[in-house]
């Protein structure tokens, strides 16, 4: 059981790796357009950025956690 639940981490965090950047990546790109069909500025603010950015790193590191925790055998 418990290595079923190892397992289940395991893909979870294999899954969030890739999804992750694509989801940044996607509202960044969408964030941008959006901002310039509007005629406002051309990228997001800085600090909303930097949120942003660090929210996705966070989570990142947090997926590598459980990756290299459980995922050795």
């Amino acid at each position: 059981m418990a290595f079923f639940d190892a397992a289940l981490l395991v893909g979870i965090a294999e899954s969030l790796m890739f999804v992750i950047p694509i989801f940044i990546i996607a509202h960044t790109i969408k964030t941008i357009w959006h901002n310039h069909k509007a005629k406002q500025m051309l990228f997001l603010p800085n600090a909303q950025l930097k949120k942003y950015w660090l929210h996705g790193t966070l989570m990142m590191l947090i997926c590598l956690i459980i990756y290299f925790a459980f995922g050795k055998n």
